[in-house]
C-alpha cells in the first residue's frame, strides 16, 4: 500500500494547482484528531497571533527536511476581514471610555434584545442592530454614534480606522485553547 501512495504521490505532483494528501486508511482507527496525514503535531496558544506564526515556522523546517512528505495544516488563514482600530488617546480627549465604544458596537452589529411585545397567545423579542445591508460594508461604521461623558454624540469614525487584513475562515481549539494541527508523512521506508 505504501508504495502505491508514493507512486502516485509522484505522478500527481506534476499535476499544476492542486495539493493531494494521500494517507493509507487503516481498518481501525484509534484515537487522536483526522487529520490529511498520517502524523500530526498540534500546537495551542492563548495567542492567536504567535500560534499562527510558530505553526507557519514549523511547517517551514519541515518542508526543508526531506524525511518529511505532505506537510499541511488545518489554519485556514486566507479570509478577508476587517479590524477596527480605535485610537485611545483621541476617544479618552473626546471623553468616551471604551465601554461606551463596546457597547455602541454591540448595538449595532450584535443582537441586543432591547424589549419584549407580549400578546394575549405569544410573545416577540425586540432585537436592537443594524439593518442586514449595513453589516455587508465597513463604511457602517461612518453612520454610529458614541455619547461622550459630556452627552454629546460623536462619530465613532472620527477616533477609529478601519483595516482589511487576512484572518481565519475558521477557528479550531483543542479544550479551550486555540490549536492548529500540523500534519506530515514520512518518507518511504522511515519510521516516526
Amino acid at each position: 500500500m505504501k508504495q502505491v501512495v508514493e507512486d502516485l504521490r509522484g505522478k500527481l505532483r506534476d499535476v499544476s494547482g492542486i495539493n493531494v494528501f494521500m494517507r493509507p486508511i487503516q481498518n481501525l482507527q484509534l484515537g487522536g484528531r483526522p487529520s490529511k496525514a498520517q502524523y500530526h503535531y498540534i500546537l495551542q496558544s492563548v495567542r492567536a497571533d504567535e500560534l499562527n506564526d510558530w505553526a507557519s515556522k514549523l511547517q517551514d523546517k519541515l518542508r526543508a527536511d526531506p524525511l518529511f512528505r505532505d506537510v499541511t495544516s488545518d489554519a485556514q488563514l486566507r479570509a478577508l476581514q476587517a479590524q477596527l482600530n480605535i485610537d485611545r488617546d483621541r476617544a479618552n480627549a473626546l471623553g468616551i471610555s471604551m465601554d461606551s465604544i463596546r457597547t455602541a458596537l454591540f448595538d449595532a452589529f450584535g443582537e441586543r434584545q432591547v424589549s419584549t411585545i407580549y400578546l394575549p397567545t405569544d410573545s416577540y423579542s425586540v432585537i436592537l442592530e443594524v439593518a442586514p445591508e449595513a453589516k455587508l460594508d465597513e463604511n457602517a461604521i461612518n453612520n454610529i454614534y458614541v455619547r461622550a461623558s459630556s452627552g454629546t454624540l460623536v462619530p465613532l469614525a472620527s477616533f477609529t480606522k478601519v483595516e482589511r487584513t487576512v484572518g481565519p475562515t475558521s477557528i479550531n481549539h483543542v479544550g479551550q485553547l486555540q490549536a492548529v494541527t500540523v500534519s506530515f508523512n514520512l518518507a518511504p521506508g522511515r519510521t516516526g
